[in-house]
């Protein structure tokens, strides 16, 4: 149920930015229902409501790249390639693995590489 309403919201935010870039043409969603939000975006809390989702969001996947990727690299990704690591961020952040589960998986590489390294000095 989480991940279904957290597609609806990325298909949402992409309506609307879609609807502002390219106009009304390429919409993806119902006219009325982006004339309403673009509407509500006129008044200065909304939006401001808005990008405070956008930035929390990109913040979580920006997190979450950094615990799970080398600092270096995800520095020249995000300089270099921007929009991409800007989408990516966003998906990150709204379907990537939480803390726990990322620990959960080094822990489960760390013991198999163990494993193996005592398995090498049996040989």
């Amino acid at each position: 149920m989480k991940i279904f309403l957290r597609l609806i919201l990325l298909y949402i935010l992409i309506g609307i930015v879609i609807q502002l870039i390219f106009g009304s043409q390429y919409a993806i969603l119902p006219q009325s229902f982006l004339l309403f939000n673009i509407a509500l975006l006129q008044n200065d809390f909304l939006l401001l409501l808005f990008f405070a989702i956008i930035v929390g969001v990109l913040w979580n996947g920006g997190v979450k790249m950094f615990y799970k990727y080398n600092t270096l690299l995800v520095i020249a990704y995000i300089v270099f390639l921007s929009p991409i690591a800007f989408m990516h961020l966003m998906l990150l952040g709204l379907f990537g693995d939480n803390k726990k589960e990322m620990i959960k998986k080094k822990a489960k590489e760390q013991a198999e590489f163990e494993t193996l390294v005592e398995e090498e000095k049996n040989k």
